[in-house]
């Protein structure tokens, strides 16, 4: 982000951080960790208690043995010098968010659970901070079909346009950006029922 600013390819005070998987930890703690460089942070399916996530993937994807190796490793149990994974969790230090977020998660993510966005969701409303959330219903890890993705997308244009608009998200400029989405998801919905199948994860919804 600062190669960008220093470029003159960004403004430094317009940086809104969006990912989705581990970029949407990275969307979420550096919005936590950093809020003098970012606008805002937007999250779609990113883990947020670290420790419990590790513990999820050693059970369902990995063997144990395997597990403890990648965790001891990733806490730094070999070299003496333990690593708290609850110092890096978006969950666990919630309290310190001063940028407004959106967090969305899909029901049937199997990569990273929906138990995480809910976690979250419960440590922001105890911490009295209010973020805006998405759940998709029948979503994975990858939203599944396009419109599912185009329900993101609409969910995160809006969230953009109130916390970090540009010259585009005037209402004509935002209208704009809206009938591009849809007008995509009007050909999907017609190439499907043409074809006769279902969409899927492969098919890509560029709005710009």
């Amino acid at each position: 982000m600062h190669w960008a600013v220093e470029e003159g390819h960004a403004d430094p005070g317009k940086v809104c951080i969006v990912g989705g998987s581990y970029g949407g930890y990275a969307a979420l703690w550096g919005a936590i960790r950093n809020p003098e460089i970012y606008r805002c942070a937007a999250s779609w399916a990113g883990p947020t208690d670290l420790d419990e996530q590790i513990k999820y993937s050693r059970g369902e994807f990995i063997s144990r043995r395997a597990g403890r190796r990648w965790s001891n490793r990733l806490e730094g149990e070999n070299t003496g010098e333990r690593f708290e994974l609850d110092e890096v969790s978006p969950v666990k230090k919630v309290e310190s968010l001063t940028r407004p977020v959106l967090v969305a998660h899909g029901t049937r993510d199997r990569i990273v659970p929906i138990e995480q966005f809910e976690a979250f969701e419960k440590a922001a409303e105890k911490a009295g901070k209010t973020i805006e959330t998405l759940k998709i219903t029948g979503a994975d890890h990858g939203f599944g079909t396009a419109e599912r993705e185009v329900e993101w997308l609409e969910a995160l244009l809006g969230f953009l346009a109130e916390h970090n608009p540009t010259s585009i998200h005037t209402p004509d400029g935002f209208a704009a950006e809206r009938a591009v989405v849809h007008a995509e998801k009007e050909r999907l919905k017609v190439q499907k029922d043409a074809k006769g199948e279902t969409s899927d994860a492969s098919e890509a919804i560029i709005a710009n």
